[in-house]
């Protein structure tokens, strides 16, 4: 392994990064710390949704079926569980793919340099349908228990379509966008902290708008209580 500083000077920028690029323990250390920054990130999306919800629903709108000091506990009490939960999923949806990431860049990065991303982003279609599988069967998929469903609720069917697929590649794409920008900040002296500042900043964002609509969805069942459809 190339070492940093040898006393003897690099001879380019190039050669630093074909230093850097080969420091493989640092490396797979920087994959296993995306991987924890992301299923941070899920917990942080999940509590973002569950209190925009519950705001809107019980403060803004209104629900008689809840009191606030209720909605109150569940804002402090749920998202710890739910974020636990959440950061468990991501370990299991995302943690072969992410096995998978390591390897190839560990075992073609000291010949190829950062350009051994590229391998795997090749291998990205094939990593999603692997992500997905994943998800379908070592995750449970139906959290509402056909509640508020509506008289045409059916049960979860496992297994992928068109759009499963296409929906679990766009995820898979941004996890492994954030792993590659987070694994080359030191090489391209970026600075850690402002990309995952502006990850919380985005997720938050997203989290409070998923969160909105989730509630507004709420307000028929409130003002409607026998309503079961959603049309």
């Amino acid at each position: 392994m190339v070492g940093l500083d040898d006393g003897r000077g690099m001879n380019s920028n190039a050669d630093l990064l074909k230093a850097r690029t080969m420091d493989r323990a640092g490396l797979t250390f920087s994959y296993a710390k995306s991987l924890l920054w992301v299923a941070a990130f899920a917990a942080l999306a999940v509590s973002a949704i569950l209190i925009t919800q519950l705001i809107f629903i019980d403060f803004v709108h209104g629900n008689p079926d809840r009191t606030k000091s209720n909605a109150i506990f569940m804002m402090a009490a749920f998202p710890p569980i739910l974020g636990f939960l959440s950061v468990l999923g991501v370990l299991l949806v995302f943690g072969l793919a992410q096995f998978v990431h390591g390897v190839t860049t560990y075992i073609l990065a000291p010949r190829f340099g950062l350009y051994s991303h590229l391998f795997f982003g090749l291998m990205l279609p094939l990593i999603s349908i692997v992500t997905w599988f994943c998800f379908d069967y070592l995750v449970p998929s139906d959290f509402n228990l056909a509640i508020n469903e509506g008289p045409d609720w059916t049960p979860y069917q496992h297994g992928m379509t068109f759009q499963r697929y296409l929906t679990v590649l766009a995820i898979q794409a941004s996890v492994t966008a954030f792993t590659i920008i987070y694994c080359i900040a030191p090489i391209r002296n970026f600075s850690k902290r402002r990309i995952i500042l502006g990850a919380v900043v985005l997720i938050s964002v997203a989290g409070t708008i998923l969160g909105y609509h989730g509630a507004a969805k709420q307000y028929r069942f409130i003002d409607h209580p026998g309503s079961g459809s959603m049309d």
